[in-house]
């Protein structure tokens, strides 16, 4: 019996001030709603990334530089010299359990040559050096469908280059399409003619984020030429190549690696990583990693961004509760006094209090319906805007293995603030004598 007058009383309460009490569920429902997107995009994050990065069909490849500091005289300015490593310096750090293949880099030859399709000469745009054209489950993901060209010179291209070609060229067959290199360069005093031409292989969809048109190179095609390109001293361009000093622009001041694993990659930028202070060290350089390096800066500043925004709003909406409780407890003033004259004691006013905010917490938990529809809408939003491919999904029936953990989790974080707030309210000194009074009076 002794709970059912108090449940009279907390549906009465509920049922008389019905305005106060949605505006209070639609708060608490939005700081609801908030704190599950944030959680769903803060837990897609890492997945995200680790995703991101093998959407490059060279997300296996990349440059490895010299980098050494170079006195200043300026104490304010610190100057770098940029050059290729030998094999050895790179060999000491692949023999720390890291696999890969150490290449030549082809990418001054090909960027400083004429390049046109079909005979119409366009600019130069981004060459992309690949181990080989056996391409792994994670490449042919990206591979946009149709028979692959089996010829011996062949590139791949990816989307943004096939819409310059589009606006460029007409053609009936993409296989059909030749891509000309026409260069001079100066080699050990003696002058090379470049003179290659390419049929294109395929197209890749890459990742779109910071994307800029490329073509795509074999390294054992590249090799293989080069090997058989000979000059007057009766040594091949591959050959030269690999014996030019390590500040030769002609070397690209870098080598090619290939790493078997992406695990392999990661350990190798771990390890450089932590040599960067370090007046001479090696870095890994390439065109995806710098964006899959954007990206991660990119969430880690929408993260802060996020966070400040989500603060603002949870303070406008503590600001909102607050507001409205205190105008309760002081609307109900009188009818708690009521109940201090026939022996209700604040206990029995708390625990009005705390069945009341578990009613309006309760009817909050609806607005957890919304999650996935706006977790969906966040999802086409980034893919629209920032042609980034999120998986923002809300754990909201299984986390960490557990059924509803995180509604869970939810309700006790906002029933536990709810009923703070009533009950800091209750016991303010102000209310309680202002109750005393009243019931004295009465």
């Amino acid at each position: 019996m002794r709970f059912s007058w108090k449940s009279k009383i907390i549906f009465s309460n509920l049922m008389t001030n019905q305005s106060s009490q949605i505006i209070n569920v639609l708060a608490l429902g939005t700081a609801m709603v908030i704190f599950a997107l944030f959680s769903g995009f803060y837990l897609a994050q890492k997945d995200t990334l680790s995703h991101q990065q093998m959407l490059f069909p060279e997300y296996l490849a990349a440059n490895i530089e010299k980098s050494e500091t170079v006195t200043s005289e300026s104490e304010f300015l610190v100057l770098r010299k940029v050059t290729r490593p030998t094999v050895n310096e790179i060999d000491s750090l692949l023999n720390q359990g890291i696999k890969a293949e150490i290449a030549l880099n082809y990418v001054p030859l090909l960027s400083g040559s004429e390049m046109s399709i079909h005979g119409k000469v366009i600019d130069p745009y981004l060459p992309i050096l690949l181990r080989d054209f056996e391409l792994d489950s994670n490449q042919e993901g990206l591979f946009m469908g149709g028979p692959l060209n089996e010829e011996e010179s062949t590139v791949f291209i990816n989307e943004k280059m096939l819409e310059i070609m589009d606006s460029n060229i007409s053609y009936t067959q993409l296989n059909d399409v030749s891509i000309s290199f026409q260069g001079e360069f100066m080699i050990m005093d003696e002058t090379y003619h470049l003179d290659m031409t390419f049929k294109i292989r395929g197209v890749f969809k890459e990742l779109e984020y910071l994307s800029s048109p490329k073509i795509y190179f074999s390294q054992a095609q590249l090799d293989f030429y080069f090997l058989n390109q000979l000059l007057g001293n009766g040594e091949s361009v591959y050959q030269i190549i690999q014996t030019l000093s390590a500040s030769d622009e002609l070397t690209g001041l870098s080598y090619r690696l290939y790493f078997d694993t992406i695990g392999d990659m990661n350990k190798c930028e771990s390890i450089l990583s932590s040599l960067e202070d370090e007046s001479e060290h090696l870095s890994l350089t390439s065109e995806h990693l710098s964006r899959v390096e954007s990206l991660t800066e990119f969430f880690n500043f929408t993260n802060m961004v996020v966070i400040i925004s989500l603060i603002l709003v949870i303070l406008c909406l503590v600001f909102i509760n607050v507001t409205i409780t205190n105008s309760e407890v002081k609307k109900a003033n009188r009818k708690n006094a009521l109940l201090f004259f026939f022996g209700a004691k604040f206990s029995d006013l708390i625990d009005i209090a705390l069945g009341q905010n578990l009613i309006i917490v309760m009817i909050s938990m609806i607005s957890l319906m919304f999650v996935p529809f706006l977790s969906r809408l966040l999802n086409d939003c980034f893919y629209a805007y920032l042609h980034i491919q999120m998986e923002i999904k809300v754990p909201l029936l299984r986390f960490q293995g557990i059924p509803l953990l995180l509604p869970l989790l939810i309700f006790i974080l906002v029933y536990l603030f709810a009923s703070l707030t009533s009950i800091v309210l209750l016991f303010m000194k102000k209310q309680k004598t202002l109750i005393k009074r009243l019931a004295h009076n009465d």
